[in-house]
């Protein structure tokens, strides 16, 4: 009977990084803007929902944005209509 490899040669692609991952590994290779709106979800929280778009396929027009407390996209510059969905 033929040996099974122990473990696959490749590791899995990560769908989501912890807060502390992030601040270790991406954040000092990003470059904060000095003008505009501010980011109110986060950078670690809009790095894992890109991050998992990207991992499942979904198309853009379909990611599901948070929103603010007044009920908008929290993200700047967002417009959902329901024929971009589509």
């Amino acid at each position: 009977m033929p040996a099974m490899p122990e473990k696959p040669a490749t590791t899995p692609i990560p769908v989501q990084l912890s807060e502390s991952e992030f601040t270790e590994f991406i954040l000092p290779h990003l470059t904060m803007p000095k003008r505009g709106p501010r980011c109110k979800l986060g950078y670690h929280r809009v790095f894992n929902l890109i991050l998992w778009v990207l991992y499942t396929g979904m198309p853009w027009t379909c990611w599901p944005v948070p929103k603010d407390t007044h009920g908008k996209a929290a993200i700047h510059g967002f417009v959902w209509t329901p024929t971009s969905a589509a």
